[in-house]
């Protein structure tokens, strides 16, 4: 499978973002993941750069959220994730994940000016579920045997935001191409 130049130069933009946001996460884990992801992508993908400071708004707004669905969701305590049961935690970062992604595809599609297509937004959604329960799933495991750790937070967001960029970039393309 060939990809083209713009899918690329995402999935690089959106390793360096999931790298950024895990290094970030610990200093202000409410707001910048969101926005250090949504300024990388909306640069690479978003022709109209007046739309870049909107994007990046909406996708601090939407991590953010996510983030609350994981919190709520998977009953994590403000000290341990650890307090909460195995089930949960699951649900909670597959929805945080799910909801995550589909708003970022509706968002995407919208900025674009391109009309919402169910079929570009349902892949989307699929893909940042999956990621979403690949991030706790990293943060589970990789972090077991140290306590809490940075790589498996790395991680997470890094499979999270490469899966769900190449994703939104590869529904772009081929909505443009209609």
């Amino acid at each position: 499978m060939k990809f083209s130049k713009r899918t690329q130069l995402t999935v690089i933009v959106c390793l360096v973002s999931g790298i950024a946001s895990g290094l970030l996460f610990s200093i202000e884990p409410l707001l910048v993941p969101g926005a250090v992801f949504g300024l990388l992508f909306a640069l690479v993908n978003l022709d109209k750069k007046l739309r870049i400071i909107p994007y990046v708004i909406a996708s601090s707004g939407i991590y953010y959220i996510a983030l609350q669905i994981a919190v709520r969701v998977g009953n994590i305590s403000a000290s341990d994730i650890n307090s909460s049961s195995e089930l949960s935690l699951i649900i909670g970062f597959l929805v945080a994940g799910l909801f995550g992604a589909l708003a970022l595809a509706i968002l995407t599609q919208l900025l674009s000016s391109l009309p919402v297509r169910f079929a570009a937004t349902a892949s989307t959604t699929i893909v940042g579920a999956v990621a979403g329960l690949v991030f706790y799933l990293s943060i589970r495991f990789l972090s077991a045997d140290s306590g809490t750790s940075l790589l498996p937070v790395l991680i997470g967001y890094s499979v999270w935001q490469v899966a769900v960029g190449w994703s939104l970039t590869a529904s772009l393309q081929k909505q443009s191409m209609k």
